[in-house]
């Protein structure tokens, strides 16, 4: 018996409406099919590591892409990961495992076999990319494997580079599946996610632009392979096909720090000096710059860009042209001090804000039920206390207070505008389950990405630690499998080489996983 998770990074339920996603809408409508409600933030991060640990974000604390420490943000790693995954349990007990792409996989915690993933790694050496090294022999695909098309220039070159490491990645998949060495199987389809970022709108309005076309055919070769693994499971396999997060067209932005400067609780700077700005204009923090001058763009100039998508479009193709013809770096927005603001946010899609850590618990207290009944009264925006939800005890890193809407991208903002008119296509949180195979004889209900963990780990016979707050969907389960015993356990599993798992990456690593969020939109 094998149990297969594919992952479709932000596939969203409205993807089975296109003509490219035919296999899959008949998989979809034809097994055991239902949402999948992602974490809060509904981002990458926080959702893959709830469903690695079973637990939420406010027990694990990975609240984004960024790791804010009161004074600066920087990408997460996998060290920052501190719990026990699935993955390592199923290892501790004899089931061996196969991870591609998996979110936060390095530094590695099982002997093997891993493919890393984009957010895992900054290295473009394929000898560091899997682990072990000799995996390159059993899968000489992966020579030609990419984690990321950091060389694409535009938006037609980023479709190439993405079918070319889409079509690599399949034949991966394909080929690890074939060869039955496992108990264990994660895939993670990425492609999904990035060219719903840049092309979705266009491909909703039926546009002929020959980089749609190339969306299209990325999609279809997807559709293709969730067809064939389908069609190659054995008489007791067992098949998880779910994504992260949803995905839609927002036509209006709310940004956030422009409403907390409006209502007095942030404060802005002339001086563009607060580390918090790092991960936004890291060339103020390069030493070889020292000798480029930088300049604020005007805040007229700024806002009439964000309110207008073409001005938007060509001050994004100006402005890297006209920096290097004044050798002069545009600083576009108003920092933040965060000294003296009582509340701001930090990372741009998290929906986010932090009170100041530096105030009295009774002053942090207060602020933050006064901006959540002041939100409370913007229409068709959605406010939470993470205290209510994930308690009081949460790491350091989990904001404050969450924002959700149907109606608005929510963004950190502090440009001119609270709102705009600008549309953009982004994530939603509810992703999609599909069911396949002999442990499953119903679709889940309610079912949320931190109930993964403790269903994969019940139907593989393995015990579930106590600490895990995922459920086991027992309402989807075959009988044989419903019926079986929960086991659960106290024991943690060591992660194999603790050392490594605590050398993290490297600054130069870090600033490559930063450059690749920032040409995705996350910073």
């Amino acid at each position: 018996m094998a149990v297969i998770v594919l992952a479709l990074d932000g596939f969203d339920v409205d993807l089975l409406k296109l003509d490219e996603f035919g296999n899959t809408r008949d998989i979809y409508k034809e097994y055991h099919s239902s949402l999948l409600e992602s974490t809060l933030p509904y981002l990458t991060p926080s959702a893959f590591v709830s469903m690695q640990t079973g637990k939420s974000v406010g027990k694990h604390g990975v609240s984004g892409f960024l790791k804010f420490d009161g004074k600066e943000a920087k990408p997460y790693t996998g060290s920052d990961i501190k719990d026990v995954t699935f993955y390592e349990i199923l290892h501790a007990k004899g089931k061996r495992c196969f991870l591609f792409s998996m979110p936060y996989s390095y530094p590695p915690r099982i002997p093997g076999d891993i493919v890393f993933d984009w957010l895992s790694v900054g290295a473009a050496n394929i000898h560091e990319c899997v682990y072990p090294s000799t995996l390159l022999e059993v899968y000489p695909e992966l020579v030609d494997y990419e984690l990321f098309p950091d060389k694409a220039n535009g938006v037609y070159e980023f479709m190439l580079t993405s079918k070319r490491m889409n079509e690599n990645a399949i034949q991966v998949i394909k080929h690890a599946i074939a060869s039955k060495r496992y108990d264990f199987y994660f895939f993670l389809i990425r492609h999904t996610d990035w060219i719903q970022h840049t092309l979705l709108k266009q491909i909703i309005d039926g546009e002929k632009r020959k980089e749609v076309n190339i969306a299209k055919e990325v999609f279809a070769k997807v559709d293709e392979l969730i067809r064939y693994v389908v069609s190659n499971m054995h008489g007791n396999d067992s098949l998880l096909i779910l994504s992260d997060h949803g995905f839609k067209v927002y036509n209006e932005r709310f940004y956030i720090n422009d409403w907390l400067k409006e209502q007095g609780y942030l404060v802005t700077s002339e001086k563009v000096t607060y580390s918090l700005e790092k991960t936004r204009y890291p060339f103020l923090w390069d030493e070889f710059s020292s000798n480029i001058k930088t300049a604020k763009a005007p805040a007229l100039l700024s806002k009439l860009a964000r309110e207008n998508k073409t001005l938007a479009s060509i001050a994004s193709r100006l402005k890297p042209k006209i920096e290097d013809m004044l050798n002069t770096k545009f600083v576009v927005g108003q920092p933040i001090d965060i000294e003296k603001s009582q509340a701001f946010s930090v990372e741009d899609s998290t929906g986010a804000i932090y009170v100041n850590r530096n105030l009295s618990e009774n002053e942090r207290e207060s602020i933050k039920k006064e901006i959540i009944a002041k939100i409370a009264n913007i229409k068709e925006i959605n406010v939470y206390d993470s205290a209510a939800i994930y308690g009081k005890n949460t790491p350091y890193s989990v904001a404050d207070i969450y924002l959700e809407s149907s109606r608005y991208w929510i963004r950190r903002g502090l440009e001119g505008t609270i709102f705009s008119n600008m549309y953009i296509a982004h994530h939603r949180r509810q992703g999609v389950l599909t069911l396949v195979g002999e442990a499953f004889s119903n679709a889940a209900k309610n079912a949320r990405i931190m109930d993964i963990a403790p269903t994969i780990l019940h139907i593989m016979d393995c015990p579930i630690p106590n600490d895990m707050e995922g459920r086991v969907l027992i309402e989807a389960l075959s009988d044989r499998y419903a019926k079986r015993q929960i086991m659960y356990s106290d024991n943690r599993i060591r992660n194999v080489d603790e050392q490594k798992q605590d050398a993290g990456l490297s600054e130069s690593e870090q600033e490559i996983i930063e450059e690749r969020l920032r040409r995705l939109g996350y910073i």
